[in-house]
């Protein structure tokens, strides 16, 4: 039977031994689901939420090339999952020195009374089937300066073979695909579905969903905005083809059950509340189509002048729960839409954004004229992918990993990130871990946050008092 999604939610995270140096210990409070951690730069905030998400989404060799001696993950339902580096030797890994530093991990599992233990073996070498040509394929944004470097558009720095391969392998192949894992380890990892919004957020490469570059000169790169609007598009459609089905189905029946309904001769509800009630469809309607999930308002019923029999009144009951039932179909991409509109145009000057069927996102300048989403600063575009993200790409079941939201962001903007984040948790009952520097960010939620920087260094190598 699975877990109860509130009772497997991550209580705790605690990572020993970073980089030989600190332990951190990240702990949500006992009705929290926000948590702000922050420390000077280099104490490994952006390590610690990369280790999370690489872990709970099965790329274990990437975790084993961080340097770490422990991390604990406490759940609610008072499991814990353990992963430990091991010391045993790779043998199937000896002839390639990089490869041969990968360890492997020993991955434990406690709860109650149940002990299980699983070790992630790294027996095979991505590296010998990569050749340098495929470096350049599917690695767009690396430009070849020699045999073995290129120069990292995305970082600016200069990266060898082995850096490459460190950075960029499971560009090219999963390590881990195929390989079996116990089921009560995948149950484990089931429960908290990570998902890491880093600092980069408004290009996506192509070559990670594996579409490699027809030619070197070709930029595989999307700007994520126009990729957002087209998917708010594509969601809108999927919603319409639910209604539609739904409509049909319930058209169908209409009239076999308006007869059901006249015959038995049921007493009708009184003709005020059966008109209050129709008058509260026309509305929704009306609020469907500003949203852009009606294309066009259908025509009202034309029940002004009309009295109401109690037959009439019989098939209008049905009526009103077939549209309402019709209607239903909207509510949750109606509450994210409009949240989404609410939340950007409050903050927007000069511009605002509407939502249609067919376009998704579309933004409109002075006097109602519309723009291209180019048109938009690099500030709005981080703030409406970062709320995009947040409200349309993350569900209940999402362990959120944000990485410094204040980028590029305006102090006023900052400053309401965190209760724009805990508004739309009302509707996506997500954890978040959020990584930051700004006292802005933060704001009056001093009691969420975990200062790494105070916490225990290894053998007192600073003295933070």
């Amino acid at each position: 039977m699975p877990e109860d999604s509130t009772k497997s939610q991550i209580a705790s995270v605690q990572v020993r031994g970073l980089y030989n140096r600190f332990d951190h210990d990240i702990t949500f409070g006992e009705t929290d689901n926000i948590i702000i951690i922050h420390a000077p730069n280099g104490y490994g905030k952006t390590v610690t939420l990369k280790l999370i998400d690489l872990f709970f989404k099965k790329r274990f060799s990437a975790v084993s090339r961080i340097n770490f001696s422990e991390v604990i993950i406490k759940f609610r339902n008072n499991a814990n999952l353990i992963v430990r580096p091991s010391n045993e030797s790779n043998e199937n890994l000896q002839d390639n020195n990089h490869e041969a530093n990968l360890k492997n991990l020993k991955i434990f599992f406690r709860k109650e009374n149940q002990e299980k233990e699983h070790t992630i073996k790294h027996d095979r070498s991505v590296r010998r089937n990569i050749s340098r040509s495929m470096v350049d394929r599917y690695v767009p944004h690396l430009d070849r300066l020699a045999s073995d470097v290129w120069g990292d558009s995305a970082s600016g720095n200069v990266l060898s073979f082995d850096e490459v391969m460190d950075l960029y392998s499971d560009r090219f192949s999963n390590p881990e695909s195929g390989k079996k894992l116990p089921a009560w380890l995948e149950e484990a990892l089931s429960w908290a579905n990570t998902r890491l919004i880093e600092t980069q957020r408004l290009f996506q490469i192509e070559s990670e969903r594996r579409y490699p570059k027809t030619s070197r000169n070709s930029d595989n790169s999307t700007s994520v905005v126009y990729r957002q609007a087209k998917d708010l598009a594509t969601r809108i459609d999927r919603t319409f083809a639910l209604y539609s089905v739904k409509s049909q189905k319930l058209d169908q029946s209409f009239p076999q059950r308006v007869l059901i309904k006249v015959a038995n001769k049921e007493a009708p509800r009184d003709e005020e509340a059966l008109r209050k009630e129709i008058n509260d469809l026309e509305r929704k309607r009306e609020y469907l189509t500003e949203a852009g999930l009606l294309t066009q308002v259908e025509t009202a019923l034309p029940l002004s002048s009309m009295q109401l029999s109690e037959d009439l009144r019989r098939v209008l009951e049905v009526y009103i729960e077939d549209t309402r039932d019709k209607l239903t179909t909207f509510d949750d991409m109606f509450a994210r839409i409009d949240l989404f509109k609410r939340i950007i145009n409050g903050k927007f000057r000069f511009k605002y954004i509407d939502v249609t069927a067919d376009q998704g996102v579309v933004v409109f300048g002075d006097s109602n004229v519309p723009l291209d989403l180019s048109a938009l600063s690099s500030g709005e575009q981080h703030e409406l992918v970062l709320i995009y993200d947040l409200i349309f790409e993350s569900n209940a079941n999402s362990f959120l990993l944000i990485d410094e939201p204040e980028i590029s962001l305006h102090v006023a903007w900052q400053k309401r990130f965190l209760p724009d984040l805990i508004e739309i948790m009302k509707i996506n009952r997500f954890q978040a871990i959020v990584a930051t520097h700004s006292p802005q960010i933060i704001g009056d939620l001093w009691h969420l946050t975990n200062d790494l920087g105070r916490q225990t260094l290894r053998n007192d190598q600073f003295d933070l008092s």
